[in-house]
């Protein structure tokens, strides 16, 4: 059975094609600009159908997407079935969120939470009967607690504070300016920005190489973030399996590759705030998880997924 799956977010626009459970090859392109817009079926069809003309793959016989901001554009999801259908000549067409996907794929299809952190965090559980619910993932303005927006936003404030000679960082001071330039320039910079949390995002990477290098304030920049986003992937597993209750956690995003700088307070916090949980190895990708959630039926995720006449539902 040959499967097309895909994770298409506002960054980046990744598929892979699997014949059963193989992945036979995969590519990625630039995402969309979300389904929100106007343009936003549109736009989504057309990252995917760029990924796939490097597989140079016409047919399948089936398609699950997960996609950023599914959960907000619901009515634009039967159009972009149709859209997926017509493309791939299936009628065999699974939609639902990113976070879905990426939670299927880390657990293998079981319950649990799944924490992803990238430029923003959120996250997702889901019991064995199905019941689910969200964590965070409120957006840069509002929330995404402990993320690489949120990691990157500490740094340059304290390299402006720095600037300002308000007690901030010199390290930071200096990777900032080597990123961006001027600091003078730094607020016209970010808000004439096409995407300023991903922007900020980007001194991410700083932040965690001051850190390394024994800078105080980068130090506690990332435990901050790591208790954050403890606190996140709890409250998710607490509201779905009850206070006090044993559940695993397994975490996804690009954040998790700052290794011990991230992983070893986030498990540090995990230890003191709820040891009752575990924490356990990602077992795939969200690519994976599509794959999953298109050819496995009786999944607890299934309330979640929208199969084509059917309406999706939150998260």
């Amino acid at each position: 059975m040959l499967t097309l799956a895909f994770d298409l977010g506002k960054t980046r626009c990744r598929v892979a094609l699997f014949d059963d459970n193989r992945r036979l090859a995969e590519a990625e392109q630039p995402g969309s600009s979300g389904l929100a817009d106007p343009n936003g079926v549109e736009d989504a069809l057309r990252a995917m159908a760029a990924a796939t003309a490097q597989l140079k793959v016409t047919k399948a016989d089936a398609v699950c997407a997960g996609l950023a901001g599914l959960g907000r554009a619901r009515d634009r999801a039967p159009a972009l079935a149709a859209g997926l259908a017509r493309a791939y000549g299936t009628a065999n067409i699974v939609l639902s969120s990113d976070i879905t996907i990426s939670h299927a794929g880390a657990l293998g299809g079981a319950p649990g939470v799944v924490l992803a952190a990238g430029t923003g965090s959120v996250a997702l559980a889901i019991d064995q009967a199905g019941k689910s619910t969200l964590s965070g993932g409120w957006g840069y303005l509002l929330g995404d607690d402990g993320s690489g927006y949120a990691i990157g936003r500490a740094g340059l404030a304290a390299a402006l504070r720095e600037h300002d000679g308000r007690g901030g960082s010199p390290q930071l001071r200096r990777l900032a300016e080597q990123r961006f330039g001027s600091l003078e320039a730094l607020p016209t910079t970010i808000h004439t920005s096409a995407n300023p949390p991903r922007l900020i995002a980007t001194f991410t990477p700083d932040v965690a190489a001051a850190a390394q290098a024994g800078d105080p304030i980068a130090t506690r920049i990332w435990q901050t973030a790591a208790q954050a986003l403890a606190a996140t992937a709890v409250a998710a597993g607490q509201r779905v399996f009850g206070p006090n209750q044993p559940f695993d956690i397994a975490t996804a995003g690009g954040l998790f590759n700052a290794g011990p700088l991230l992983v070893l307070p986030f498990e540090d916090e995990l230890r003191r705030t709820a040891p009752q949980v575990r924490l356990v190895s990602r077992q795939g990708d969200a690519l994976d998880g599509a794959r999953l959630l298109a050819t496995r039926t009786g999944l607890p995720h299934n309330s979640l997924l929208l199969r084509p006449p059917l309406s999706i539902t939150s998260p």
